[in-house]
């Protein structure tokens, strides 16, 4: 995992995530302190126990006071992570295509150039990371604060689901670029529900590559 993407408390949130994909710990499972982390990636242990308690905000552990932090039951954190991306980010741009502005679709525009400027150069950390600016400014644009901040909450998790994605399948820049030159002329064109249904089909192909790649290992 790219660590030159994640700063702070982000730093906290790729340690556990990277033992929770690694297989380290299962549902149920108790993770190390905070004071053992906050040690392994260089924060404080106020910083560390902020990152812990936003995990915890997400439904992703649990802390037991006086017992520790465990892994909540449930399927594994990226594809749990996915089918969340797809209810609200269906809703996020279909809102969008309704409300966006000119100097909006700009910036989307600037980011998809990028996109294609980190693929000629095999540059898979930058376009992950614009990557995953392109979706939250569409959570941006839906022009609803409260679902916007309701998707901030899971960003952290959002970039490195996305990083971790990019670098196992060969051929997903290429597939995500296409999706989000698709999802941006409907944007253009303000046609919600072709915007809706281009940002399910991107959604869905990513969940079912990940489904594979869980099944090979």
């Amino acid at each position: 995992m790219n660590m030159k993407l994640f700063k702070n408390n982000n730093l906290v949130s790729r340690e556990i995530l990277d033992l929770i994909l690694e297989g380290e710990i299962k549902p149920g499972e108790k993770l190390p302190s905070a004071g053992y982390i906050a040690k392994k990636t260089g924060v404080s242990i106020v910083t560390a126990r902020e990152s812990i308690k936003k995990l915890e905000t997400i439904g992703l552990i649990t802390i037991l006071h006086g017992r520790g932090i465990y892994l909540t039951e449930g399927k594994c954190v990226i594809e749990d992570l996915l089918e969340a991306r797809k209810f609200f980010e269906c809703h996020n741009v279909m809102m969008a295509a309704q409300k966006i502005t000119d100097s909006q679709l700009k910036k989307l525009d600037g980011l998809i150039k990028g996109m294609d400027e980190d693929i000629k150069n095999s540059n898979i950390s930058s376009f992950s990371e614009m990557d995953h600016e392109f979706h939250v400014l569409i959570a941006k644009f839906n022009g609803n604060r409260i679902l916007f901040k309701a998707f901030e909450n899971i960003r952290n998790l959002l970039l490195y689901q996305q990083l971790t994605i990019n670098q196992r399948y060969s051929g997903m820049l290429e597939k995500s670029a296409f999706y989000h030159k698709s999802i941006f002329n409907a944007l253009i064109n303000r046609d919600s529900a072709s915007a809706r249904s281009l940002m399910a089909q991107h959604l869905d192909e990513v969940l079912d590559m990940w489904k594979k790649y869980v099944s090979n290992l």
